[in-house]
């Protein structure tokens, strides 16, 4: 489960915002029945802060996730500077998905 979610899942305003889903990213039991994809790019952010006062520590993390949590194994993956709402408009995330589309449909 996300270490953000769970330090914020029984807060209210969390709970507002993000619904079922982020009760959802704080319940270890429903991340760990989720299959893991092979063969996939996991897009991982580095842009959020570090502190000792935030969810995720010191470790680099995207401000939700932390990049060890991103960790799959059989996948590739690409760490980048940004935080977690924005990493989808990184080129370099743009760049990949139009390769990829370019392989899977030649």
């Amino acid at each position: 489960a996300c270490r953000f979610a769970l330090s914020m899942k029984n807060r209210r305003l969390f709970r507002l915002l993000t619904g079922e889903m982020g009760q959802k990213l704080g319940d270890t039991a429903f991340m760990a029945s989720l299959p893991v994809p092979s063969g996939c790019t996991v897009f991982a952010g580095n842009g959020g802060p570090r502190s000792h006062n935030w969810p995720c520590g010191v470790e680099p993390n995207d401000g939700v996730l932390m990049v060890s949590e991103t960790l799959l194994p059989s996948a590739t993956h690409l760490t980048l500077p940004a935080i977690h709402t924005f990493i989808m408009n990184r080129p370099e995330v743009t760049d990949a998905v139009l390769s990829l589309n370019r392989n899977t449909s030649a």
